[in-house]
């Protein structure tokens, strides 16, 4: 089966041929400040990517190298973030797409989200608590602190749901504190 990436405007379509018995494509929902800020939402989802890397690499995809091993591919016209290229000096590189620039299929059981890294960057477990229960087979994501397998593992809810800011606790008439910061 044929897995396709594309962005909005349609400038850029990457294809990847799979067996269907590799699916689901296992995704991970990180919750860093760097992939909030880069995507504009509150958490960012990718898989790496089945395809040739080259085909990617070698594009005319415009380039935002948002960390010394990040580089964020996307497309200069729409403005669509396509993959997620980490190249690290101590591993091999890998490729990451943007799971929501992959073509719907028919397919059931098409990503099945494992991780969910970088949760304590949210400081109150952002979106994490409507996204536990994401998977068609029911398998919970698991949540790391930071990167996964090299941080500590956390425990869902996190944090535990009666340490979280509840509407009598506004700090003024009106208010209820949030962790979103605006720039001018």
């Amino acid at each position: 089966m044929d897995i396709i990436a594309q962005c909005l405007c349609k400038a850029h379509t990457f294809t990847a041929s799979i067996p269907p018995s590799s699916l689901p494509l296992e995704a991970s929902y990180c919750h860093c400040n760097s992939c909030r800020h880069v995507t504009g939402a509150m958490y960012s989802c990718d898989a790496p990517w089945p395809g040739p890397q080259e085909a990617v690499l070698s594009s005319t995809l415009a380039e935002y190298r948002f960390t010394q091993n990040v580089t964020v591919r996307f497309c200069a016209t729409c403005s669509s973030p396509m993959f997620f290229h980490e190249h690290h000096k101590d591993r091999p590189e890998s490729l990451g797409v943007f799971i929501g620039v992959l073509a719907n299929h028919p397919v059931g059981n098409f990503v099945k989200v494992v991780d969910h890294i970088f949760v304590e960057d949210t400081i109150d477990g952002g979106a994490t608590p409507w996204l536990m229960d994401i998977n068609a087979n029911g398998t919970p994501p698991k949540l790391w602190k930071g990167r996964m397998n090299t941080t500590e593992k956390l425990e869902a809810p996190w944090p535990a749901v009666d340490s979280l800011m509840k509407a009598d606790d506004r700090t003024g008439p009106d208010l209820i504190p949030s962790n979103v910061t605006a720039r001018a």
